[in-house]
């Protein structure tokens, strides 16, 4: 009995190591940093259900309204995504395993375990790995259904591709090259390729709702958002996702050194020849060609919204397609290393120190809102009949600082600005802050990007008010303690 018992985890042991290590990075600094502006707006939407309720992605605020239960502390709500972040690393292996053997699917999970860009989505209350574990689930139950094609295995890779995009809304690209693959295996099947149909048409009719709303709604306002201030994708920006998805993150914190950013280049390099190499082999793996689908069509769709639309060419968006592009990475490093080993062992000598610099980045600099060292500045300097007003572009400002805040002091809420930020919104904005015979402690939270707004705000704090004292944080966030002129 010993035996059979032991089997089974003597040949899941190296899996259950990279588990443990990926364990280690996750949990490590997890409540370091200060919540930021994206995680507020998910606790925001998760304590105020079912009024809240985003119809574009609804399942990650209600599972996080359960865990909410139990507790509300960074390290506890950003545990959560650390649970589907395991589960990723764990179904990345599987789907390796399957596709193209067990070393494969071992390395695919160690490059997406220590990947600092799937870490800091790891590491923050959001549902990006949540979005990826579903996409690897879909993937895997379609291979199950692939393999036997009845009713309750179709019926569940249709659940899951409902759940993925109910939980990221750009998971729904998968079903491109799931339809492709089902239509090329079972082109001479008529009845099987029915029944993949109606788990078609359930996933479209269920996704109705959140489409309408993505359309008229949500849609139109991303697109028109910081999206908008973004760079269109060239092909610098294509190549370099592939250091992104596997060692540094993210790429504008590269050091300015010629010899560093060198061996980035040639790094990035090395691992399009890896991908050329794996997809080469596409003709002679049927599996390779079912990742190699998962990974371009949903990838080349994004390209064409980037340049017709807005450029959404962001490593959180493109998340979900990360786990296929590391399985074939991994499918070209052990054919390369069939070929020649020399240059295998340079390769990976260059991933890890590569891999070094991109965790020392990640860990030694901050990455996140510096909320709790202004509140904490507040609540060492704060005097009774103080202010507080807050301006962050979140549904409700006032989180960001009442999360923190354990005062008295009223916290009111500034904005929100109305299309551009002029002078004159500036000023109507301000004035619409109540009347205060007092301190008046404003904390304004900048746009990235808009450092001629953000200037201008500050100059129409100064002449609106009598600036006692101004300190700047990490995000970036301004705070003033003002009296009335």
């Amino acid at each position: 009995m010993s035996t059979v018992q032991a089997g089974p985890l003597k040949s899941h042991r190296l899996i259950l190591l990279i588990l443990l290590f990926a364990a280690s990075l996750y949990l490590y600094q997890l409540g370091e940093n200060s919540l930021w502006l994206d995680e507020f707006s998910s606790i925001y939407d998760a304590q105020n259900l079912p009024g809240s309720l985003n119809p574009t992605r609804p399942i990650y605020y209600i599972l996080l309204r359960f865990w909410m239960v139990f507790g509300t502390n960074a390290v506890w709500l950003r545990g959560f995504s650390v649970i589907f972040g395991l589960g990723g690393v764990f179904l990345i292996y599987v789907l390796g395993r399957r596709i193209a053997g067990s070393p494969i699917g071992h390395i695919a999970a160690v490059l997406l375990a220590c990947s600092p860009l799937f870490i800091n989505h790891v590491q923050e209350v959001r549902m990006y790995t949540l979005g990826n574990f579903l996409s690897l689930l879909g993937a895997i139950l379609l291979i199950d259904a692939l393999e036997k094609p009845t009713v309750a295995s179709i019926g569940k890779w249709a659940v899951s591709r409902l759940l993925a995009t109910l939980t990221t809304p750009l998971s729904i690209l998968l079903l491109l090259p799931d339809a492709l693959i089902v239509v090329w295996k079972f082109r001479r099947q008529g009845r099987i390729l029915w029944k993949f149909g109606l788990g078609a048409a359930f996933i479209g009719a269920l996704l109705l709702p959140s489409a309408v709303a993505i359309i008229t709604q949500t849609g139109p306002a991303f697109m028109s958002d910081w999206t908008a201030e973004l760079a269109k994708p060239g092909l610098a920006a294509i190549v370099s996702k592939l250091t992104s998805f596997t060692a540094f993150w993210p790429l504008a914190s590269l050091p300015k050194s010629f010899l560093i950013r060198g061996f980035y280049y040639a790094y990035t390099l090395a691992l399009a020849g890896l991908l050329t190499i794996a997809l080469l082999r596409v003709k002679k793996q049927p599996g390779l060609f079912w990742v190699a689908a998962w990974a371009l069509l949903p990838a080349a769709v994004v390209l064409l919204i980037s340049h017709i639309l807005s450029p959404i060419w962001n490593g959180r968006y493109l998340l979900f397609l990360s786990p296929y592009v590391l399985i074939l990475l991994a499918v070209g490093f052990a054919k390369v290393w069939r070929w020649h080993r020399q240059i295998t062992v340079a390769i990976a000598l260059a991933y890890m120190l590569a891999l070094g610099g991109g965790l020392w980045q990640y860990y030694a600099n901050w990455h996140r809102d510096a909320w709790q060292a202004a509140v904490d500045v507040v609540s060492a300097e704060e005097i009774g009949g103080d202010a507080i007003a807050v301006y962050a572009p979140i549904k409700d400002p006032r989180i960001a600082i009442a999360y923190y805040y354990e005062g008295d002091a009223p916290i009111h809420p500034i904005g929100p600005f109305k299309g551009s930020i002029s002078q004159q919104e500036v000023a109507r904005v301000l004035e619409e802050l109540p009347t205060f015979s007092k301190r008046l402690w404003l904390i304004y939270r900048g746009i990235n990007g808009h450092p001629k707004a953000n200037k201008l705000v500050e100059q129409e704090i100064e002449a609106r008010f009598n600036v006692q004292s101004h300190q700047k944080f990490d995000g970036p966030i301004d705070l003033f303690l003002a009296i009335p002129k």
